[in-house]
């Protein structure tokens, strides 16, 4: 002891001693729970002691017109009246008032405070929203019109506790024998509810409960409080209490210092924050206890409300008869917070009245430090006649001194405190706070996320919101490896399969928003170890992110989760270093011949256009070089830069702001996806688009950093597997073309596209400008405000010429000149203009598709003759996989396709006709019943499968009606890849017409196996018609539902991905 008394000599002349460390930030005040009992806990006799010692603390409280207070709270058991509501209500409440004071002359605060049921009318006293005078009116008429509810029943009401959860309770009362009689009265805890109604229900619960081993307790109550027995009591327990014009404070809201209300009520703090107040002070005055004694109380629901808004909490003390509430609390606080804080009481049952005091306020000193304690304020609470209660003993001072045995130690702390007071490690910015209750294995970190701390996250808008860069997840994960590395070198790290599930908005306001970094570390399998030395190679782990968004869900929802995997370097074994030997990073891709030039400026426009608002460091991109499905892009950050050097990655210590890779530099390399994606001037980003997964991110933690960086960063899409085969088939078909008139070619393949600004005609564009056969491409029918956009276009291949006009015009803008001059010239139509899928409606889209084709069909016949074919057409369509992407109106009729066949049968007959056919065809236009061959990778002839095709697909119906009609030729189920065009003179047709689309080039009876192979796992069967109705429920388009029942009808197997979501 003389040991320990030395050792601590500083802490206790500074008044540290008997203080344990606590969970929260030493900079941070300590937090106070305040717990208010409800009705039941009451017994004879409580608080008599309290009054003995202290006779002045019942002043005040009056007494009722045929009562006295002070003279039912002395009686003994056998003659107390404490079983009637109309004594037990207003005693209660005078007892918590008492509590409240002494801890006021104690100067201890409460930082929040939570109610049960009549507890919130002393809770809302302690917050200074009503006086000692409203909360005892409050209190005495709720008792002396509680007889009322008994008024309708034979033998009145009964409450009682058990432990059930609140559905499992709910359920119960749900049960034939007790529906109409029995309710959830309140929610105490996840495994704990009250039960309410009439009394032989309530008799009839706790005997199957029992029989069931469930604990079920009856409260000392003759009232069903917080059931339908109150309906009868509630109009004149209201008009009493607007009769007595109750005076309300307006609270503090959320200023600094201000005890935090959370309504059981309603289960949240929302009465008494900021913006509040006419609602706080209107309900006060009488409803808001109306529905205190009705409604159900969410006791556990504002316990975990109170820790979110006033915590978090180092002590809580309950106020009232008994700690009743001490189980409930604890179970909640556990529940949603991972651990309670000690627990303590102003009065027990069979316990002397002023040893409790003394305990709880020793409590606060033990816990809090002397400091939170007015021990002159305590001790002048007693009365004279007690001095010898709270008098200070005289001391033995100068006694002789004493060896003392130290072979035992009597000192302990605990792991959490132990490990709260030894973490050096100090909080990141993004990371957080390594949090003390966890352990090397499953490390978890907590942050609070707020824009005046982190103001580089200002740079990173989308749509005009802050986003956490979901680069951000990338960074935190590469910082918490080095937790999970310890001292151990690091060779590389690998961020994997990062899946983002829900954008993160970073608040610009004093809450900011509350986060969780969790980190898993997996068993070590037999190939992660070297075989020489057993030491670890390989550390594998799981990580995710959680937040927690508003008071609202109660809950942290998961934000992202991804895998670590850490490749260790080993120490020096004495013969040289064994670290991991090679390049950690692969080599960088040479850049492609054809890559073009964009600037910038170009760049942050277009992000600009979509809603990607980056500003300073997110806006670093300065030039970049571009071809189909590469970017490689240079970004420069001045060493001044607004954060504290972005390049700063192997920066050592605990800076808040240090980072094995920062997140604006991983995010510009992002960025250079929307550029390998799309050309800026094309206009094909139409909307901001945020990552959702990531593959695999490899970092190398070993790059020193320097005063000034120059990073480049090289980015690859890849080119869909569709695109790949269009441009591959125009180029079988271009030079197939070539071969019939070699003198065209001799000069390069000159091609005619439709749709440049389209999302495919963009990139056939692309592809034809860097495809070395191809001279000169005509662009046609392009809008005039495209054309200025589009002229930045460039090649040193080919040479690109634009016409105005549009796809509704017959003649799709060209002069007459035009077209015989391009009729001579062209080798092969590409028509990219068309969009069909099957959201697409037909009305609308009939004459761009349909008018236009006949257009330039009439233009390839215009130069056709009895010796040659008119010039090849090849026609592209959006993929198939479109079917969930987009809206229609609402179909004109009924529930399902064979309920509403097409009503344009004949229109459509009539427009396949047309294309096929034009009306003024050459001389040596072939009879009409000849068929033309045409390639339709997109339909397949599946059985059954043109027989359900949406109504408004355009391209759909013509297909289905011109294979009807046999003037089309369908490719063979066994086909998957397009044939040649045969382009002897022997050919059965004027035009090669080719129409192909993008999509899943697989068998139709092979969909299943491709989704599965592609989406990783087998397929999950649903009840897709119990589906379809929670899908129309949230909004699913009226025409997706009527083409997914008639598939259903048809009895066809539909395997999609996009059917997981959770639609509840």
């Amino acid at each position: 002891m003389a040991r320990f008394v030395t050792s601590h000599a500083g802490k206790a002349k500074s008044g540290d001693i008997g203080s344990v460390p606590r969970l929260i930030n030493p900079a941070e005040a300590p937090g106070i729970l305040g717990v208010f009992t409800g009705q039941g806990a009451q017994w004879a006799t409580m608080g008599r002691g309290l009054m003995a010692a202290s006779p002045g603390l019942p002043q005040g409280h009056g007494h009722a017109p045929t009562w006295s207070l002070i003279e039912e709270l002395c009686k003994d058991a056998d003659i107390s009246r404490l079983g009637k509501a109309e004594l037990a209500q207003p005693l209660c409440t005078a007892l918590q008032i008492a509590q409240i004071d002494i801890l006021t002359a104690s100067g201890i605060c409460l930082d929040a405070i939570v109610g049960h049921s009549t507890g919130e009318i002393a809770a809302t006293y302690a917050a200074g929203l009503i006086s000692r005078k409203a909360a005892m009116q409050i209190a005495y008429y709720r008792g002396f019109y509680a007889h009322l509810a008994r008024a309708g029943t034979k033998d009145g009401g009964g409450m009682l506790a058990v432990g059930l959860s609140l559905a499992a309770a709910s359920e119960l009362c749900r049960q034939p024998a007790f529906v109409g009689r029995l309710v959830v009265a309140a929610s105490s805890a996840p495994q704990s509810c009250t039960l309410s109604g009439n009394r032989d229900a309530v008799a009839g619960a706790k005997e199957q409960l029992e029989r069931d081993n469930i604990f079920a307790r009856p409260l000392l109550l003759d009232t069903a409080y917080h059931s339908h027995h109150m309906a009868a009591c509630a109009d004149a327990y209201l008009q009493a209490l607007l009769a007595c014009d109750i005076s309300v404070k307006p609270g503090k809201g959320r200023r600094r210092g201000a005890c935090v209300w959370s309504s059981s009520v309603r289960g949240d703090a929302r009465l008494v924050r900021r913006g509040g107040e006419a609602e706080l002070l209107a309900a006060l005055k009488g409803p808001y206890w109306v529905a205190n004694m009705v409604q159900m109380v969410k006791f556990s629901q504002a316990l975990e409300s109170a820790v979110w808004h006033g915590g978090p909490f180092d002590l809580a003390i309950e106020l009232g008869p008994h700690p009743a509430l001490k189980g409930p609390v604890e179970q909640t606080l556990k529940a949603a917070y991972g651990a309670a804080p000690p627990y303590a009481s102003l009065l027990k049952r069979k316990v002397s009245d002023v040893a409790v005091v003394q305990e709880a306020i020793g409590s606060v000193w033990s816990q809090l430090g002397p400091a939170h304690v007015y021990f002159d304020g305590f001790r002048g609470i007693w009365s004279e006649s007690n001095t010898s209660i709270m008098t200070p003993k005289s001391l033995l001072a100068d006694l002789p001194g004493y060896t003392w045995d130290h072979d035992r130690v009597y000192w302990r702390e605990s792991r959490i405190s132990g490990r709260y007071r030894t973490l050096a490690d100090t909080a990141h910015e993004l990371l957080g706070r390594r949090m003390p209750d966890d352990n090397d294995h499953e490390l978890r970190w907590r942050n609070v996320l707020r824009l005046r701390e982190i103001p580089w996250l200002k740079g990173h808008e989308v749509l005009r919101e802050v986003l956490l860069p979901g680069a951000a997840y990338v960074s935190i994960a590469a910082q918490a490896a080095q937790y999970v590395a310890g001292s151990r070198p690091v060779a590389s790290l690998a961020v994997e399969d990062v899946d983002i599930l829900r954008p993160v908005v970073v608040p610009d306001k004093t809450d900011g928003v509350e986060t969780m970094f969790t980190v898993q570390v997996l068993p070590a399998a037999a190939d992660d170890y070297s075989p020489n030395n057993k030491a670890a190679q390989v550390v594998r782990a799981k990580f995710a992110y959680y937040v927690y968004p508003n008071e609202v869900t109660g809950a942290m929802m998961l934000t992202c989760s991804g895998n670590l995997v850490i490749l260790l370097g080993l120490a020096d074994s004495g013969n040289g270093p064994t670290l991991a030997s090679g390049p950690v990073l692969p080599g960088r891709e040479p850049i492609p011949d054809n890559a073009v030039h964009v600037d910038g400026e170009a760049i942050h426009e277009m992000f600009g256009q979509i809603g990607l608002g980056y500003h300073d460091g997110f806006a670093a991109m300065k030039r970049c070089e571009r071809a189909l499905g590469y970017a490689a892009a240079t970004a420069v950050w001045p060493a001044d830069a607004s954060v504290d050097t972005y390049a700063d990655a192997a920066s050592p210590g605990p800076s808040s702001g240090s980072y094995v890779l920062h997140p604006v530099i991983l995010d510009v390399a992002f960025q250079a996806l929307f550029v390998a994606h799309a050309y800026p001037a094309s206009l094909l980003l139409e909307r901001a688009m945020l990552p959702s997964h990531i593959d695999r991110v490899l970092i190398d933690p070993n790059v020193s950093a320097e005063e000034n960086v120059r990073i480049d960063w090289n980015t690859e899409t890849a080119v869909p597997e569709w695109l790949k085969e269009e441009i591959e088939t125009i180029g079988a078909m271009a030079a197939s073309a070539a071969a019939v008139e070699k003198d065209k070619t001799e000069a390069g393949i000159e091609v005619l596209l439709t749709g440049a600004s389209s999302f495919p005609g963009s990139h056939i564009l692309t592809a034809l400008l860097n495809y070395p056969p191809v001279r000169k491409v005509h662009c046609i029918a392009v809008p005039s405000d495209h054309q200025q956009l589009l002229s930045s276009t460039s090649s040193s291949v080919a040479e690109v010429v634009y016409y105005t006009g549009t796809l509704l015009s017959k003649t799709l803008g060209l002069t007459s000149t035009e077209r015989e001059h391009l009729s001579k010239t062209v080798h092969i139509i590409v028509h990219a203009a068309a969009h069909g899928h099957c959201l697409n409606r037909f009305a609308t889209l009939r004459r761009p598709n349909l008018e236009s084709l006949h257009s330039l069909a009439s233009l390839s016949l215009a130069s056709a003759s009895p010796r040659k074919t008119g010039i090849p057409i090849l026609y592209l369509s959006s993929p198939r996989t479109l079917l969930l992407a987009g809206k229609t109106e609402t179909p004109r009729a009924a529930s399902s396709l064979r309920d509403s066949p097409p009503a344009s049968r004949r229109r459509l007959r009539t427009d396949t006709r047309r294309v096929l056919y034009p009306r003024e065809p050459p001389s040596a236009q072939l009879g009409r019943n000849e068929r033309h061959p045409a390639l339709l990778p997109r339909l397949r002839r599946a059985e059954g499968f043109l027989d359900f095709a949406p109504l408004d697909d355009v391209v759909g119906q013509i297909a289905a009606v011109a294979v009807e009609l046999a003037a089309l030729q369908g490719t063979s189920t066994s086909t998957a890849e397009p044939t040649a065009v045969d382009s002897s003179p022997s050919a059965s047709s004027t035009i090669h017409f080719r129409h192909h689309s993008g999509g899943i080039k697989t068998l139709f009876s092979q969909f299943r196996t491709h989704m599965e192979t592609v989406y990783g796992g087998a397929s999950d069967e649903i009840d897709m018609q119990e589906w379809l109705v929670r899908a129309s429920r949230q909004g699913l388009d009226p025409l997706i539902t009527a083409y997914t029942e008639a598939l259903l009808e048809s009895g066809m197997p539909l395997v999609s991905p996009y059917l997981g979501a959770d639609l509840e």
